[in-house]
Parts: structure tokens; sequence; C-alpha cells
């Protein structure tokens, strides 16, 4: 199911965080919206190769963040970007880099909560910290 972005639950107050989490959030709803309409494979992995890739630059830019404030619980969301990242990695290796294609829907169901999850759990107890006045 596509993630609906609404302010009220989403927006975080940082500005370029909060656009990143709206790329973020177009680009897994356009590759659950590929699979449902059962897109070619080709389509599909290069999609997904996008939100890789826009993924691992957001989750870089944040961890800077975090480093440069010495945010104390930085070791643990790291290591939730990395879980994320590399299950996303294992769907397209699995799934999409041979040209085939299997019911990735479970997963997608998994990174559309999880996304939902992390914004508004663990990226704002973050920004809490970068900004205590937000």
């Amino acid at each position: 199911m596509p993630i609906v972005w609404s302010d009220s639950v989403y927006r975080l107050g940082v500005e370029d965080i909060d656009i990143d989490h709206r790329h973020k959030i177009d680009a897994l709803n356009k590759v659950e919206f590929l699979i449902e309409n059962e897109a070619e494979p080709e389509v599909v992995a290069k999609a997904l190769e996008a939100l890789i890739k826009g993924t691992a630059e957001h989750f870089t830019h944040e961890e800077k963040l975090m480093k440069r404030t010495k945010y104390p619980a930085i070791s643990k969301h790291t290591e939730l970007h990395q879980e994320f990242l590399e299950r996303l990695q294992k769907l397209h290796a699995d799934n999409f880099s041979n040209g085939s294609q299997i019911d990735a829907r479970a997963e997608l169901a998994f990174f559309s909560d999880w996304m939902s999850v992390h914004i508004q759990n663990a990226d704002r107890n973050y920004v809490h910290w970068l900004h205590p006045e937000i």
C-alpha cells in the first residue's frame, strides 16, 4: 500500500530532511506501483536501483548530521539504516538482477511500514536532538 505524505505525520521541520523523505516515499511508491501493475522486470529493477541510490545518499546525509552533533544513538540509528539498505539490495539481487521478477509485495509492505515508523520515531528523535526547539 503506498505511503501518502502528510505534513502532520511525516514532516520533521528540517527542510532538507523532509524533502529527502518525500523523495524516498515517492520512489518507494513508484516501485510498488510498477510491481502491482506488472511492469517489465527491467523497468522495476531500474526504479529499485534509483530507490537504493537515493536511500543510501539520504542515510549518509543523516548520519553526517548525527556525527557532527554527536547524537548519542547514532550507532543504533546507523544499524537500522544499514539493515534497511541491505534488505533493499537483497530484494534487487534476488528478484530483478537476472531479469526475472517474483511477487515482491510482502517485501514492499515491509519497506513501507519500516519507512513510516522510522521517520515518525527514529528520525524524529534525532531531529529533536539537532533542533530541540522543533
